[in-house]
C-alpha cells in the first residue's frame, strides 16, 4: 500500500465485536460449529440441515465455508 498502514482505535477486533452486537440486537442468531450437510431454499427460506439432525429455517445465511464446500452444500 502506497498510502501506508490503517489502524483502527482498539484493533480492528472491535469491528467485529460492536457488528456481532448490533447484529445481536437485531435478533441475529448465531451458530458456531455446526456441521452442515445441505442448504436448500424452500419457500422463501433457507433450510439449514445439520448432521445431528438438527434442521434449522433463516430468512438468510451467511456461509463462511470456502466456495467448493458452499457448492455442495447449497442445493
Amino acid at each position: 500500500m502506497k498510502e501506508g498502514v490503517l489502524y483502527v482505535d482498539g484493533g480492528w477486533e472491535t469491528i467485529i465485536t460492536n457488528l456481532r452486537g448490533i447484529a445481536n440486537t437485531g435478533g441475529v442468531q448465531f451458530l458456531a460449529k455446526k456441521h452442515v450437510l445441505k442448504i436448500e431454499h424452500c419457500e422463501g427460506k433457507q433450510r439449514i440441515h445439520c448432521f445431528d439432525d438438527e434442521v434449522f429455517e433463516a430468512g438468510a445465511v451467511i456461509v463462511t465455508t470456502p466456495p467448493k464446500e458452499a457448492c455442495e452444500i447449497i442445493k
